[in-house]
């Protein structure tokens, strides 16, 4: 569900809110310039209890035609902090039938 307008990472972004099926929610922030993802926040149970998670994509570069986030930026509950650097994406052919559905969901579609 879109939330609004608000301040994600020192920039104003659409705020959406998922809410998963086994409860809880995490909130999707996009660049309303863009449209690209400009980060995260969602909240995982760790050894310590519930543990935020903010994630924050930047740098986008393009790949065989997309955007994607070259620099992921992860702060774990203010006590941890990983960088992701991705330098190259490779897109390799996938096998037929890799994707396909399962007999028994194809025949309810038929």
């Amino acid at each position: 569900m879109l939330t609004g307008l608000t301040e994600f990472a020192g920039r104003e972004c659409y705020e959406l809110t998922l809410t998963k099926p086994i409860g809880g929610n995490e909130f999707l922030y996009i660049d309303p310039a863009t449209y690209l993802t400009a980060g995260m926040v969602s909240t995982d149970d760790g050894p310590m209890g519930k543990v935020k998670i903010t994630s924050v994509n930047e740098e986008y570069r393009e790949f065989h035609g997309m955007a994607i986030a070259t620099r992921i930026k992860q702060d774990i509950g203010g006590m941890q902090e990983q960088i992701m650097t991705i330098s190259e994406v490779s897109i390799e052919p996938h096998a037929e039938g890799t994707f396909a559905l399962p007999s028994r969901i194809q025949e309810l579609l038929n």
